[in-house]
């Protein structure tokens, strides 16, 4: 070790630094303790020319130095002691700078990853980088995958955007979902790392599952190294379940050589309680395959005496596949749905004033915006690409009534949208509310009683489709004549939400030309997204799925109690002649009670089906 006394206008900062960013405060805080206590250690450098020298770690002490140049309580002549080596290379500077700063202050992980990478492409092996820093080689492999990440992430990391975790889920996506999702972060959407992971393994199966050998599979596999076991996941589910059904008959075939018997059954559940064990040398084997892939062998079993009618309806029922629409699509088509009538309503006042009659009468409370909060505004606010041309028109009347409440055009555009506004609205005093609406004119008191009215009526299930045709949502929306296909156009949101089987269907189904198979599924998804926008086809410009129509349609909408039938059987009540006889006859408390018990009786029987489901 050679120590030089170097002044510090002839010192500069490496260039192949792996800490590529520095918290301000941290350097400020060295640069105090400096001043106070002088410099404990010296930094190392490596020489250039003359007296020039280059800083080969220590920069966090050279860039303090530099901070009490600049604020004049040093001066560029100032000398400090350096630990000068001799013929050092550029590779065996990185690594020395890369196990300082590992071993110091924390690295931002991304500066790790970047510098491992460096090391790695230096031709340096993983056992010999986990030795140098001190680190298991598992570390060294996950800090690589953050390497891979795309450039949007990467800045979001090292500006604490998003957290670590959620960077090491983003490790599993392509580069173009990696920046997808980091745009909704930015935009506010609210996602954890088990979030990010769920949207890109949905249509995904993991290769642990595969009882085909792995070569037969030619698409792309991604690694999950942030797991508690290294996970891998097959990116086309479509291709791997056809390889999966095929090692399954090929599997079925071998063991029919040595079994009694053997049957395949394809479902979420597998009705083994229908077997008993058998200790015969010959028994029977069920396979059972779930939708997602996964292989379950039973052996050793021997049937039991069951009517054929009730075997087959198990098999029926076991043979139910997952849900069409995840609820983050449903939510999606609700959002849509809602928009669209109420932006109908707008347009028929009288059916407004219908509307807030209707909600005094059957619901007995003040109809408020925050009703309709989780059908549209949530949504749309978190996913503003979503947004249709029917919420643009309810935004744009959201923001005039806005103004007249006291929102400024800066915090419109700051921080709330116009219906953000009316909604935080209920926050705040009534006095203030009231002295503030009684200064409107009698059009605006009007027009603003009509609109909080049409927002507050939505789909009230949001996470369901709502395949009731007498709901009071569908009878109104098919009262308006709302016609989806008018305010509707597949977007990139919902045809990504697809898996490629799906969106394939889709786009022969709008009478769009085949495309390569070899074409990845993103690049399907933007396609048929600007096809539907361009309204390129016929079928494309009509082309709508049951779930957006009124009621919805298809394999997992639900048909909600009504209570017209209560109405119809007390209907006496509300017709003839109020001034006849019959229709003042008084209702007897025993008459009111025996009511309520038959409502609970109703409502304890929903819940339980909903339990029992």
């Amino acid at each position: 070790m050679t120590i030089e006394r170097v002044k510090l206008s002839d010192l500069s900062p490496n260039p192949n630094n792996p800490r590529k960013s520095y918290k301000q405060d941290s350097i400020k805080e060295l640069a105090a303790s400096i001043l106070a206590n002088g410099l404990l250690q010296a930094p190392s450098a490596k020489k250039l020319r003359g007296k020039k020298r280059e800083i080969i770690f220590g920069s966090r002490r050279y860039y303090a130095h530099m901070y009490l140049v600049e604020t004049g309580a040093l001066t560029a002549d100032h000398e400090i002691d350096v630990d000068v080596k001799e013929d050092v290379t550029e590779q065996h500077a990185k690594e020395l700078a890369l196990i300082e700063n590992v071993q110091r202050e924390d690295m931002n992980p991304v500066d790790e990853a970047e510098a491992f990478a460096d090391l790695v492409k230096s031709g340096a092996e993983l056992a010999d980088i986990a030795a140098r820093v001190g680190k298991s080689e598992m570390t060294i492999r996950r800090r690589l995958a953050l390497a891979g990440l795309c450039k949007e992430a990467k800045s979001a990391l090292r500006k604490d955007e998003i957290t670590l975790s959620v960077a090491e889920a983003l490790t599993i996506g392509t580069s173009a979902q990696q920046r997808e999702i980091v745009a909704d972060i930015r935009s506010g959407s609210e996602m954890d790392a088990d979030d990010v992971r769920q949207s890109f393994l949905e249509d995904r199966a993991s290769v642990a599952h595969a009882i085909f050998p792995i070569e037969r599979y030619k698409g792309r596999i991604a690694a999950d190294l942030f797991q508690q076991a290294e996970t891998s996941y097959f990116d086309d589910f479509s291709q791997f379940l056809t390889l999966q059904k095929q090692a399954v008959e090929e599997k079925a075939e071998e063991l029919r050589q040595t079994s009694a018997w053997v049957e395949v059954f394809e479902g979420w559940h597998c009705a083994t309680h229908l077997y008993d064990r058998s200790k015969a040398k010959k028994s029977g084997v069920i396979i059972h395959m779930t939708p997602n892939g996964k292989v379950e062998i039973h052996t050793g079993l021997r049937k039991r005496e069951v009517a054929p009618s009730v075997r087959e309806a198990i098999r029926e029922e076991n043979a139910k596949v997952r849900p069409d629409y995840a609820e983050p699509v449903k939510r999606y088509i609700n959002a849509h749905k809602t928009a669209a009538v109420q932006a109908a309503i707008l347009g028929s006042p009288r059916t407004a004033r219908i509307l807030a009659v209707v909600g005094m009468l059957a619901y007995a409370q003040n109809i408020g915006i925050s009703t309709a909060k989780s059908a549209g505004i949530a949504f749309f606010g978190n996913n503003p690409e979503a947004k249709s041309d029917s919420f643009r028109k309810l935004e744009e009347q959201a923001r005039y009534y806005a103004r007249l409440l006291g929102a400024t055009d800066k915090r419109l555009e700051d921080h709330d949208s116009g219906l953000e506004f009316l909604e935080r609205s209920y926050g705040r005093s009534a006095t203030a509310l009231y002295e503030r609406i009684k200064g409107l004119t009698d059009a605006d008191l009007e027009g603003l009683h009509l609109f909080l009215t049409t927002i507050a009526f939505c789909a009230t299930h949001n996470e369901k489709l709502d395949g009731s045709a007498d709901s009071l949502f569908n009878v109104v929306a098919n009262d308006l004549g709302v016609n989806m296909v008018d305010c509707w156009r597949p977007d990139a949101f919902f045809l990504s939400k697809r898996n490629r089987t799906q969106l394939e269907a889709i786009m022969q189904e709008a009478g769009m030309p085949a495309i390569s198979g070899k074409a990845k599924k993103s690049e399907l998804v933007d396609i048929a997204a600007a096809r539907f926008a361009a309204g390129s086809t016929e079928e494309a410009r009509n082309w709508l799925p049951g779930a957006m129509m009124f009621p919805a349609t298809g394999p997992d909408v639900e048909v909600f109690a009504s209570h017209d039938d209560d109405m119809d059987d007390e209907g006496d009540d509300y017709e003839g002649d109020a001034g006849e006889d019959d229709a003042g006859d008084n209702i007897e408390a025993d008459d009111i009670e025996q009511d309520a018990s038959a409502n609970d009786d109703d409502d304890a029987g929903e819940a339980f089906a909903e339990a029992a489901e």
